[in-house]
């Protein structure tokens, strides 16, 4: 009965944030709404550790004002572990208050939405809308489906031909052993994606000199993140987001080299978004 009665309150709240947000808008966006509206989940077809955490953020790259976004998803709770979900940053750049939820009632799915309440105020895309976060409990592909997703404008009307496309989470090993049966060095990253800081975790199973090394996308060397000794308990480092001259890098793709005795140089890559 108590869940029957906080179900109930929490959908009643919810309409009352969307009869909020239409009552009290007064100004008209500048963003015109495209023909059709594309989000994608970032990181696309990603990959994480088994026994690690990761997230999903929902993105937008059209110049677009919204209000409201509202999204249904589906995933393989054999797999992976629905943690919470919240407005991306795109939200928290407007200042004005939030009203976000994240609902899971039945494993495998779940239903997430936030909205601006404020007359003048209103996200302007392009960029994060919303992020999922999860736990990676077991070795395998999840699919990442939308069941639906609307956005809404500032004058709180949807808008027309929005579509978000599927993606993947795979669950790995972080340590495979090789034919010889030694193990390989490893280098892992979270949270992915990140703003503006993420940590690198790294291991080998050789003891002596090591570094890790950032690059772009396009491959061009950015800096160096650490040099020491590596040893075969695990080790961290951060990385703040920023080149050698302390200059905050935009967003993207970024590339981390493990440079380690006992093997060959091992990659990952991390999403910065901003």
């Amino acid at each position: 009965m108590k869940s029957d009665v906080f179900r109930t309150s929490r959908q009643m709240a919810r309409r009352l944030a969307c009869l909020i947000a239409c009552g009290i808008v007064m100004l008209t966006g500048t963003g015109i709404a495209p023909a059709s509206v594309s989000l994608r989940y970032a990181p696309a077809d990603s990959s994480f550790t088994l026994g690690t955490e990761g997230s999903l953020a929902i993105m937008i790259d059209d110049t677009l004002d919204i209000r409201t976004i509202e999204v249904w998803v589906e995933y393989d709770p054999a797999i992976l572990t629905s943690l919470d979900g919240m407005s991306g940053q795109l939200f928290h750049d407007t200042g004005a208050f939030i009203f976000e939820g994240f609902e899971e009632e039945t494993a495998g799915s779940w239903h997430g939405y936030a909205v601006v309440i404020a007359a003048d105020a209103w996200c302007e895309g392009p960029g994060e809308l919303f992020v999922w976060s999860f736990a990676c409990d077991a070795l395998g592909t999840s699919d990442v489906l939308t069941v639906d997703v609307r956005l809404f404008d500032p004058d709180a009307v949807i808008i027309d031909n929005v579509s978000l496309s599927p993606t993947t989470v795979s669950v790995y090993d972080p340590l495979p052993v090789p034919e010889h049966g030694q193990l390989a060095p490893a280098l892992h990253l979270y949270p992915n994606p990140f703003n503006p800081r993420c940590d690198l975790s790294f291991r080998a199973p050789v003891t002596g000199p090591a570094r890790i090394e950032v690059f772009d996308a396009r491959g061009h060397l950015l800096g160096q993140v650490w040099e020491g000794v590596i040893r075969e308990e695990e080790q961290h480092v951060s990385w703040n987001g920023r080149d050698p001259a302390g200059r905050h890098l935009p967003s993207g793709v970024y590339l981390f080299r493990l440079s380690a005795p006992g093997g060959e140089d091992t990659w990952t890559r991390g999403l910065l978004v901003k």
